[in-house]
């Protein structure tokens, strides 16, 4: 996805169509710690999570401009 694509976006129950005008690769996702206490002792655990962008879209309905994750957002090819 790049500046300027028409995109389709997908958020709850709304779908909206708009511009891309800005985007930031690998910003959401990755690894993460944290930890939960058991009967005695805490227990660690590691989370991973695909590496994944935030696309800033310009929707046409509304006007409004908001940024959403690339999971939400597909390219309009028709």
């Amino acid at each position: 996805m790049k500046v300027g694509d028409l995109v389709r976006v997908k958020w709850l129950n709304y779908v909206n169509l708009g511009e891309v005008t800005d985007f930031r690769p690998d910003v959401l996702g990755g690894s993460g710690v944290h930890s939960w206490k058991g009967r005695d002792k805490w227990h660690p655990e590691m989370t991973t999570a695909p590496k994944r962008g935030e696309v800033r879209v310009l929707c046409y309905d509304d006007g409004s401009e908001s940024w959403y994750d690339e999971l939400n957002v597909e390219l309009v090819t028709e």
